[in-house]
C-alpha cells in the first residue's frame, strides 16, 4: 500500500500548490474587476460561495488520516447509524465527510442510503433532480455522468471521482424516474 500514499501525498501536495497559484492570481484579479463595469454577475455571492467550496474541497486529508479502521468505528465517526458486523474499512474519515457532503449537493438529496453486503460498504440515493437529458445504460463516473451527458458546469463531479478512487470504489449512475447513484466501497 505504500504506493498508493505515495500517490496520494503527490497529489495533496499538487492539489495544495495549485490551491495556492490559483487562489493569488484570483485574489488580484477579483480586487481589479470590481472597478470593470458588467462584471456585477461574475461576482455575484453564489459564484464567490462556489469559488470558496472548490478551494476548501480540494485540499485533500493528510496521510495519516487515511488508515485502516473497524466499520463501527467508521461509522461513529461519521455520526451514521447503521449495521457494521466485523469488518474493517481503509478510508479518510475527513475525506469520506467531504464525499457525503458534495454527494448531497450534487445530487441535491437529504439523505444517502448505506449497507454492507458481500464485503462491501454500498452508499446509494435516488434523486429527483429535473434531468435534462437521458441515456442508455448507466456511466461510471459523475464526470462522466454531469460533465459530459448533462453539460454541468460544476466542480464537484471531478473533485468526488478523485475522492472516490482513493477508496478504489465503484461508481454506477443510472437514469430512470431519476437518478439512481449507486457507489461501492470495498471491506477488509
Amino acid at each position: 500500500m505504500t504506493d498508493i500514499t505515495e500517490v496520494y501525498r503527490l497529489l495533496k501536495a499538487f492539489t495544495q500548490g495549485l490551491s495556492h497559484k490559483v487562489r493569488t492570481p484570483l485574489s488580484v484579479i477579483s480586487n481589479e474587476m470590481v472597478y470593470l463595469p458588467g462584471t456585477e454577475e461574475l461576482l455575484s455571492p453564489k459564484r464567490c460561495k462556489e469559488i470558496a467550496e472548490i478551494l476548501q474541497l480540494s485540499t485533500l486529508p493528510a496521510a495519516d488520516d487515511f488508515g485502516e479502521m473497524e466499520l463501527s468505528h467508521f461509522f461513529e465517526q461519521l455520526g451514521i447509524e447503521a449495521e457494521a458486523n466485523d469488518m474493517k474499512i481503509k478510508a479518510s474519515v475527513n475525506m469520506f465527510r467531504k464525499i457525503f457532503k458534495l454527494l448531497k449537493l450534487l445530487l441535491k438529496v437529504d439523505d444517502i442510503k448505506i449497507e454492507v453486503q458481500d464485503k462491501k460498504l454500498i452508499l446509494g440515493c435516488l434523486s429527483n433532480m429535473t434531468i435534462a437529458a437521458t441515456f442508455d445504460g448507466a456511466v461510471t463516473s459523475f464526470t462522466e455522468c454531469f460533465c459530459e451527458k448533462f453539460a454541468a458546469d460544476t466542480y464537484m463531479p471531478p473533485l468526488l471521482d478523485v475522492m472516490l478512487s482513493y477508496h478504489a470504489a465503484k461508481t454506477r449512475i443510472a437514469v430512470s424516474d431519476g437518478l439512481t447513484v449507486t457507489i461501492e466501497v470495498p471491506l477488509l
